[in-house]
């Protein structure tokens, strides 16, 4: 029988992209699984989260914002609604157009968003220094960088 230990890929001899994709690969089981074990579905918690930042804001400010289509947030939006998280109501200056605005319900569930968040970065970075984390950061921020550039300044 193999040891364990032979059983894991060698990321030593996958480029740099490889393990850029494996982490965001893990880091959204992960993500998923602790905001499911909180009650969240997967896309609620940007969501809640702009919310949070502006209530009251369009399905076309969310689309947009989230980079999604306004029917994915229309879809969303009505999980959410049915949870009790948020409502909706129509746009005073034009009502065709509705709203989105957190509950009282929703607003308490930021908060435990929050916690959560907090939870995933403390798993994420359990074995960094200091050190690390900032270098880290400042890593990502090149790659960002670099990212954004490529794709002529958008994002």
């Amino acid at each position: 029988m193999k040891n364990e230990q032979t059983l894991k890929p060698d990321f030593s001899r996958f480029p740099h992209e490889a393990l850029f994709f494996h982490a965001m690969k893990m880091h959204r089981k992960l993500a998923s699984r602790v905001f499911e074990e909180h009650g969240f579905h997967r896309g609620q918690p940007p969501l809640m989260m702009a919310l949070s930042h502006e209530d009251g804001r369009t399905h076309s400010q969310l689309a947009d914002l989230m980079e999604v289509t306004p029917a994915t947030i229309s879809n969303m939006v009505k999980r959410m609604e049915k949870a009790g998280f948020v409502i909706r109501r129509p746009d005073p200056e034009d009502e065709r157009r509705k709203r989105v605005w957190l509950t009282d319900l929703g607003r308490s569930k930021v908060a435990d968003l929050r916690d959560t968040i907090a939870e995933m970065e403390q798993i994420t970075f359990a074995q960094f220094t200091a050190e690390e984390s900032a270098q880290f950061s400042h890593l990502m921020e090149k790659i960002i960088g670099n990212l954004t550039t490529a794709l002529g300044g958008c994002c």
